[in-house]
C-alpha cells in the first residue's frame, strides 16, 4: 500500500468506489423505499404510517449507514483534500504539480459534467424520464422523486449549465448530484491555492485563518462544512494514526457516519452554529474513517480487484446513476409487477446498466478529460 506521503493511494481509490456505490444505493432506496430514509432525511421523506418489520430493521442507524447519501459524499470531500494535497507533503515537495492541478481543475471536472448534462438533456428531450409517474405509483404524497426533470427546460439552460453553472453554482437542473460538485470545485480551488502559497512551517496557523475566513464570509448551512472536510482531509497526509487505533477510529467514523437527524439517540449531539447538524457530524465521521484506511487499514479489501474497479469508474458512476434511475429504473418499475422480487430485479438491472455505462464513460470521456487537462497544464508549465 502506498504510504501517506505518496501521490497514488490504492486504498483511497477503493474507498471512493465503495462511497460512490453507497450514493447509488441511497438514491434507489429514496426512489422506491422512501420511508426507509425518513430518520436520515425527515424533511425530504415521509414516515411510514404502519412500519413493517422490514422497515423497522432497515431504518436502524447500522443499516442506513449503507445507503446514507451524505456520509459517502463527505468521504469524497475528505479524499479529495487528501489526494490533491499529496504533492505538497511528498518528499520532493513538487509545487509544480499543485499548480498544474489548479489550472487543470476546470477541464478535469467540467468535461465529464458537461457530457453528462448533454446525455441528460437528450433523455429529457426524448421524454425518457419517468420519475414523476413512478412517484405517483409509489405514493401520491411522495415529494422527493417527482421534483426532478420538470417541464420547461430550455436548450440555453442546458448550454449554460454545461459551460459553468453546474460546476460553479451547483445548478442541478439535469442531475441533483451537481450541488456537491460545486462544493468540490470551490473547495479544491481554495485548497490548491492555499498549499501553493503557504510555507510548511506556517501551514496550521494559515489553515485556521482560512477556515475562519470561510466561516466569516459564508454563513450558509452547508458549504463551509464541505470545504472544511476538503481542507482537513489534506492533513491526513501529515497526521499519522497509530496502527493500534485503526479499528477504534473506524468505529468512531461509522458511529458519526450513521447519524440520523430524526433518531432520538443522536439528539445528544447538539447543533453546531448555523450548520446542518448531520453534515457536521458526518464530516467528523468521514475524517475518522478515512484516516486509517488511506494509511493501511483494510488493504486486502480496498485493493481487491472489485474495489479498484469501482474506484476507477466512481466519478462516471456518480454522474450517470441518477440519469439511469429516473429513466430506465423508473420505466421498469412502471411495467413490472409490484412485487419485492421484481424490485430486486430492477435494482440488479439498475446497477448493471449504470456500471456498464460508467465503464464506457470512463474510457471515452473521463480518461480523455484527464489527458486533455494534463496536456493543457503541460503547455502552460513547459520549460
Amino acid at each position: 500500500m502506498a504510504s501517506a506521503t505518496s501521490i497514488k493511494n490504492k486504498n483511497a481509490d477503493g474507498l471512493r468506489g465503495i462511497a460512490c456505490l453507497a450514493v447509488a444505493l441511497n438514491h434507489f432506496v429514496g426512489a422506491f423505499f422512501p420511508t426507509l430514509l425518513y430518520r436520515v432525511y425527515p424533511d425530504s421523506f415521509l414516515k411510514a404510517a404502519h412500519p413493517s418489520f422490514f422497515e423497522t430493521v432497515f431504518s436502524l442507524p447500522a443499516m442506513t449507514l449503507f445507503y446514507n447519501g451524505s456520509f459517502p459524499v463527505m468521504i469524497f470531500f475528505v479524499l479529495s483534500g487528501y489526494v490533491l494535497a499529496a504533492p505538497y507533503y511528498h518528499p520532493n515537495h513538487d509545487t509544480t504539480r499543485l499548480h498544474r492541478r489548479l489550472w487543470g481543475r476546470y477541464l478535469r471536472l467540467n468535461i465529464p459534467i458537461a457530457t453528462s448534462i448533454l446525455i441528460s438533456f437528450f433523455v429529457y428531450q426524448c421524454h425518457g424520464y419517468f420519475n414523476t409517474s413512478a412517484a405517483m405509483e409509489i405514493s401520491p404524497s411522495q415529494p422527493w422523486l417527482r421534483t426532478f426533470f420538470q417541464p420547461g427546460v430550455s436548450q440555453m439552460t442546458a448550454l449554460q449549465d454545461m459551460i459553468w453553472q453546474s460546476l460553479a453554482l451547483g445548478e442541478a437542473t439535469f442531475n441533483p448530484v451537481y450541488w456537491s460538485l460545486k462544493a468540490e470545485f470551490i473547495g479544491s480551488i481554495y485548497l490548491l491555492i492555499f498549499y501553493i502559497i503557504t510555507p510548511k512551517r506556517w501551514q496550521f496557523l494559515f489553515l485556521l485563518l482560512l477556515m475562519w475566513l470561510i466561516y466569516f464570509f459564508d454563513r450558509t448551512t452547508s458549504t463551509p462544512v464541505f470545504i472544511y472536510a476538503i481542507l482537513l482531509g489534506s492533513l491526513l497526509n501529515l497526521i499519522r494514526v497509530p496502527k493500534n487505533f485503526y479499528l477504534l477510529f473506524v468505529i468512531i467514523g461509522i458511529f458519526f457516519g450513521a447519524l440520523q437527524e430524526a433518531s432520538p439517540f443522536y439528539h445528544i449531539f447538539p447543533p453546531v452554529l448555523k450548520w446542518y447538524r448531520p453534515y457536521f457530524y458526518n464530516a467528523i465521521g468521514a475524517l475518522f474513517i478515512t484516516g486509517p484506511i488511506v494509511q493501511g487499514f483494510g488493504t486486502k479489501f480496498f485493493q481487491s480487484r472489485a474495489m479498484q474497479f469501482l474506484g476507477t469508474i466512481s466519478f462516471p458512476l456518480y454522474l450517470l446513476h441518477f440519469i439511469v434511475l429516473c429513466s430506465f429504473s423508473c420505466w421498469l418499475y412502471l411495467i413490472l409487477p409490484q412485487q419485492p422480487i421484481m424490485l430486486a430485479l430492477n435494482f440488479a438491472l439498475y446497477l448493471l446498466v449504470a456500471i456498464s455505462l460508467s465503464l464506457l464513460f470512463e474510457k471515452y470521456v473521463d480518461q480523455p478529460a484527464i489527458k486533455l487537462a494534463h496536456h493543457f497544464t503541460s503547455f502552460l508549465f513547459k520549460k
